[in-house]
């Protein structure tokens, strides 16, 4: 294939300007079907006789060793010979001064630096960290969402290289104006602050291709909501609307204050002598062999908890798992549909099992430890009645559901 070769000789070229490449056509006039002729001063490339051109060129790049160039970076073909000249010149710029780079040129490297590329490796990496149990699968599930639904497509077909402050910081602005895909309303912005984590990370993961990472925008995160917690009185009421097979591993929550996913994965063998070790977890419903902390923790149990404990294994192997459904482990969301149910038998106040059970523990131990101190307090200071030292001095910001 013959092809028609413009000559690239311009002003400056006494001034050692760089003047290597060629603009070229491998296409004839569609009407005589002779090749086109170049034209002077940067004209570009025409059939004089039918005043044609042509609908495609390249850039013969080879001196600087990029080779021939059919399109720009991004894959979109030269289709008019100012575009084709016009990435010849910043070609010619970058060789100038001394930053050429021929992989920056070459569209098919070029898309290996885009960020639909990169995220695919990137992703794969976080999936055999789950398979090797060294991250959470609902964490990397969490990731891939955040990838899949907001950041692909705002940079999906974007170079990394070319991603600056300003992109990101409009993405952010058009987050502040998206809605949730499953509440149909603006997004938290606890997850905006996440997405842009995501963003951030992923960007982290490529400093050695990107020159300079970009800022991210700097929010407050939502004010923190305010956290309630459960007495053992209201505990026990709702306990009574809860089945009763299901009662012990939710008395269990209660007197610990393990996290869901921990007591899911409570095996026979974890019981000891009054205490349940906790060395396993479930993310979602794939179990891991580690905690979210990955800290191997022994909860203390009450003497009449440990005593329904040792009942509820009998006839059990010391492998096999304490609290299942239907001889299955309980599936995520399950205890916490039991518990809203109860809530709402019990004509209790919507409070998650999370707060209900692992807050309302720690609180209680802070309740116990500020009556303590209160009670020391009053002693140092003279105080004759306790009221008066609470009231001046004990900060406690948590509501107790009443």
């Amino acid at each position: 294939m013959m092809l028609t070769e413009t000559l690239t000789s311009q002003a400056g070229n006494d001034n050692n300007f760089c003047m290597l490449g060629r603009i070229l056509t491998y296409q004839k006039c569609p009407i005589c079907h002779n090749f086109f002729t170049i034209l002077p001063d940067e004209q570009g490339i025409a059939c004089l006789e039918h005043q044609t051109r042509p609908t495609r060129y390249c850039i013969d790049a080879r001196r600087l060793k990029a080779g021939r160039i059919y399109s720009d970076p991004k894959g979109n073909p030269f289709d008019s010979y100012k575009i084709a000249l016009r990435q010849l010149e910043t070609m010619r710029r970058d060789w100038d001064n001394d930053i050429f780079d021929s992989e920056d040129w070459i569209p098919k490297k070029t898309r290996n630096y885009y960020i639909e590329i990169l995220s695919e490796d990137w992703l794969r990496g976080y999936e055999i960290e789950v398979k090797a149990d060294t991250k959470a699968y609902k964490t990397v599930r969490n990731i891939k969402q955040r990838i899949k639904d907001y950041i692909l497509p705002e940079f999906g077909k974007m170079d990394v290289r070319e991603v600056r402050t300003h992109h990101i910081r409009k993405f952010y602005h058009n987050l502040l104006e998206t809605e949730s895909k499953t509440t149909k309303e603006k997004l938290a912005p606890k997850t905006i602050k996440h997405i842009l984590n995501v963003l951030g990370s992923f960007l982290r993961a490529h400093k050695d291709i990107i020159k300079i990472i970009p800022d991210l925008p700097r929010f407050t995160v939502v004010p923190k909501k305010e956290k309630k917690w459960l007495g053992i009185e209201k505990q026990m009421i709702i306990l009574t609307y809860i089945p009763e097979e299901h009662q012990l591993a939710f008395e269990t929550l209660f007197d610990t204050g393990m996290r869901i996913g921990e007591l899911r994965a409570i095996k026979v063998g974890d019981l000891r002598d009054g205490y349940i070790t906790v060395s396993r977890a479930f993310s979602d419903n794939k179990l891991r062999q580690r905690t979210k902390t990955g800290i191997e923790a022994t909860f203390k149990v009450s003497f009449s908890l440990w005593s329904k404990l040792v009942e509820h294994d009998q006839g059990k192997s010391r492998g096999e798992l304490l609290f299942t459904e239907k001889g299955k482990f309980y599936h995520k969301g399950r205890l916490s549909t039991i518990w809203i149910s109860a809530l709402k038998k019990a004509g209790v106040e919507h409070i998650d099992l999370q707060q209900a059970s692992r807050h309302s523990r720690v609180s209680r131990i802070r309740q116990k430890k500020e009556r303590e101190a209160l009670q020391e307090a009053a002693e140092q200071l003279g105080h004759t009645n306790l009221s008066t030292g609470k009231k001046h001095y004990i900060l406690n910001d948590d509501k107790e559901i009443k």
